[in-house]
């Protein structure tokens, strides 16, 4: 992959999950100042990565299909920082609750394709480095996010702050329009009029496995928000917790991508798993803040190794495939937004804190158990680059 590639699709992604990244932790802050409740915001949210998950696998979808990736990458930014001028203006949880899913639903298209362009711009014995890479814009986007948006909503307000995002989120689309779209032949179809099955069971394990284990994630991530706000904490002092993650994990999406070329992509996802597992568990004891900091350190791993994920499809999927695999892939984490986001709020509703927990590290261990059973060589589907031409 081209140097000048690779920074773009970097610079775009840092900016995106400034924005992802930095919010995340307050948007249930936010919606209860509206007044919301739990379970309501649980749905919020729910509903919001239900879009993510919708618009990541028609994007993929509509970029085999058409192949105008760049021209979806500018348009989805454009629209993506109109819908937080939106949410600026946002009177009640239900105006927060449609103008969040539409910002979302942007988000999902940029999101997936900038894997998209990964995937198809990186040589498979790069692929493990770049999509490391491109895993680090989310370290970064929690560390510089979580350091800013935090101060700047109790110092101006959560208006001011998405106002000031819809700015800043204008980056995307400008860079976008220096980035090379690349086109895909389908080779192997026009060869034996049959196209080469994109997805088999082996490969639907593993996305299953990363489904649960992002559930757990999410588990986590809301259940650390929902616990600081009961105990007092500051936007600031539960934004810390995104930007600590990101700064204790930023190198270790590269480090283990590259670690991942050169051994095996799958004990190494497996074991990031187990150390979220061991922080949502930490969870359930966490008081003080240097423990929610340390859980949020853990649960993170998931995120760490989603790049190495994204190598290894790479790695299986036929390359005139690569857009809905990828996509389907990167909706595992949206999936599991919906089913994390509203179930959570019930849960610690219904059962408490500690029970929601235990479900969500009975969910990493059945991860690393269905991951292991989608184990195969790396050379049992070897992926041709042959039909690939830039533009």
């Amino acid at each position: 992959m081209s140097k000048r590639q690779l920074a773009l699709i970097f610079a775009i992604g840092v900016a995106q999950w400034i924005i992802g990244n930095g919010l995340f932790p307050l948007l249930p802050v936010y919606s209860l100042q509206l007044g919301a409740d739990v379970s309501f915001t649980g749905n919020v949210i729910s509903f919001s990565f239900l879009m993510v998950a919708i618009s990541a696998m028609l994007t993929g979808w509509l970029s085999d299909r058409f192949q105008r990736r760049k021209l979806m990458l500018i348009a989805s930014g454009i629209l993506f920082s109109l819908s937080l001028v939106l949410m600026s203006r946002a009177q009640d949880p239900w105006e927060l609750a449609i103008y969040l899913a539409i910002n979302f639903f942007f988000m999902g298209v940029g999101i997936a394709l900038l894997a998209i362009f990964a995937g198809l711009s990186a040589e498979e014995s790069e692929r493990g480095k770049v999509f490391g890479i491109l895993a680090l814009t989310g370290g970064f986007g929690l560390f510089i996010g979580g350091l800013l948006l935090g101060p700047i909503a109790d110092r101006w307000g959560y208006p001011t702050l998405f106002f000031g995002l819809a700015i800043f989120g204008l980056l995307w689309p400008l860079l976008g329009l220096f980035m090379k779209e690349k086109h895909i032949y389908h080779a192997q179809e026009e060869k034996t009029g049959k196209p080469r099955r994109a997805i088999d069971r082996k490969l639907w394990l593993f996305l299953i496995s990363f489904t649960a284990a992002w559930i757990g994630f999410f588990i986590g991530r809301l259940g650390i928000s929902i616990a600081m706000v009961s105990l007092d904490f500051s936007s600031t002092a539960i934004s810390s917790t995104a930007a600590v993650a990101g700064a204790i994990t930023l190198p270790l999406p590269f480090v283990l991508g590259w670690l991942s070329d050169r051994t095996a992509r799958l004990p190494i996802i497996a074991i990031a798993f187990l150390l979220a597992a061991f922080g949502l568990g930490a969870l359930s004891i966490a008081g003080e803040l240097w423990q929610f900091w340390t859980a949020t350190v853990l649960i993170s791993m998931v995120g760490v190794v989603f790049g190495v994920g994204s190598a290894y499809i790479a790695d299986t999927v036929p390359v005139e495939s690569i857009g809905v695999g990828l996509s389907l892939f990167e909706s595992t984490a949206w999936v599991a937004g919906i089913i994390g986001a509203a179930g959570v709020g019930y849960a610690i509703e219904l059962l408490g804190l500690v029970p929601s927990v235990i479900i969500g590290v009975a969910l990493f261990l059945v991860a690393i158990v269905i991951l292991a059973a989608s184990a195969r060589s790396r050379k049992a589907q070897p992926v041709s680059t042959a039909g690939a031409t830039n533009q």
